[in-house]
């Protein structure tokens, strides 16, 4: 059975992230001008361009408001993206899906939930930055470092994730081996390939068997020969 697909979960990620990032972008935009950083970024610039510019804070009320906010959206929209949607439909994303593959557990089927939410290596980062994000609110400069660790954390993972995925006869990457999740073609029928496998071994067994039972009937004849 196939398992290695590769180039189709490279380019489904590829996919899904475009998907995403315009959908958070276009979220994170509306956050920005709810909370009013946008017009903070605007002015920012302008101070900048006219060499104006006297803001020295680490962070202002209003980049904490949005911080928050977009990590929420980031998390809610990575959710129900990465996790919800391929439980959902049998281990695909919309990027699997258009590139015809899936995600399977050991046993050949739609992992569980709690397998998806493990695999969903795209969103190991908010996982760990959602709860952090809201230390900005009783201290800015700790959330704010603890927050660009995480980052600094999870991309290696992620690289971890594409070399292993490259490297490994199976094709599995990080998430995959964490979760015991592989990606293989979406027309795999894995009952059959199993049936196929399974036939095949009792074969070589009985070939085996037949083969040592005749063996034995050999050695015997030359004991006998002794005598």
């Amino acid at each position: 059975m196939k398992r290695r697909v590769v180039g189709e979960r490279i380019v489904a990620a590829i996919i899904d992230a475009i998907i995403v990032g315009i959908i958070v972008a276009g979220f994170s935009f509306v956050a920005a001008l709810v909370t009013g950083y946008g017009s903070e970024i605007m002015n920012i610039f302008s101070e900048a361009t006219t060499g104006t510019g006297t803001t020295t804070e680490f962070m202002t009320a209003n980049q904490i408001n949005f911080t928050i906010a977009s990590t929420i959206i980031e998390f809610i929209i990575g959710w129900i993206f990465f996790v919800h949607i391929p439980y959902k439909m049998n281990g695909q994303t919309l990027g699997k899906k258009l590139m015809k593959i899936r995600a399977i557990n050991e046993f050949g089927e739609n992992p569980s939930y709690k397998q998806h939410i493990i695999r969903a290596i795209q969103n190991w980062s908010i996982y760990l930055s959602l709860p952090i994000v809201f230390l900005l609110l009783v201290n800015v400069f700790l959330g704010g470092i603890l927050a660009v660790i995480v980052g600094l954390v999870s991309t290696p993972l992620v690289i971890v994730s594409i070399i292993l995925l490259l490297a490994r006869e199976d094709g599995k990457g990080l998430h995959d081996l964490v979760a015991h999740t592989n990606v293989v073609h979406a027309t795999v029928n894995i009952e059959d390939e199993f049936i196929k496998k399974t036939t095949r071994m009792a074969d070589w067994a009985e070939v085996d068997y037949v083969q040592q039972d005749s063996n034995d009937a050999n050695e015997k004849e030359d004991d006998w020969d002794k005598y």
